[in-house]
């Protein structure tokens, strides 16, 4: 079911999407600039794959308004006969708010004092600071290779230990 949901965030390019979304296509220069909350990412490529495309979804409600996920895809496919196919590697990052379900979490204390959540799929999810980063990749060992390999990006994101996990969302209040 989660893989469901990112692979429909990864897939949604639409302009304005029903639910008040909207998905952008940013360059590496564009996130380094975003300071609405921390960015983590694998590099300009991974595994032998190339950062193929960095989607910015901005999201508006009674509540918030802003970025409410940005993802960093790696590498290319090629579709199957039903249509689709996801990057092979895919790093998306959230407000906790947005995402607060670290799954059955399996490490307290990752990489400082993170949370490293897995899902039965194989997919992983890193609580820390104000973020959830999901990890996705072919198999359950890389994806868990990519939680170890994950880098701040932004000013936003601290150098160093990851932070434990915090509640409430960030995201700036909604215009009028």
């Amino acid at each position: 079911m989660a893989l469901v949901v990112a692979l429909g965030l990864v897939a949604a390019c639409s302009a304005l999407d029903r639910d008040g979304s909207s998905d952008a296509d940013w360059s590496v220069a564009d996130a380094r600039a975003f300071d609405e909350y921390a960015l983590w990412w694998l590099g300009e490529a991974y595994n032998g794959e190339r950062l193929a495309s960095i989607l910015a979804v901005e999201t508006q409600d009674d509540e918030s308004s802003g970025i409410g996920s940005v993802a960093f895809l790696y590498g290319s496919c090629t579709p199957t006969s039903d249509g689709g196919c996801p990057s092979p590697y895919q790093v998306i990052v959230e407000p906790n708010c947005v995402l607060p379900v670290v799954g059955e979490v399996i490490l307290r204390g990752f990489r400082g004092e993170g949370e490293l959540g897995e899902f039965p799929d194989g997919h992983f999810r890193i609580a820390t600071g104000s973020v959830a980063i999901t990890l996705f990749a072919p198999t359950r060992d890389e994806a868990l290779r990519m939680a170890e390999d994950i880098q701040p990006l932004n000013a936003v994101a601290p150098d160093g230990p990851l932070a434990a996990p915090q509640s409430g969302c960030d995201l700036p209040p909604a215009s009028d």
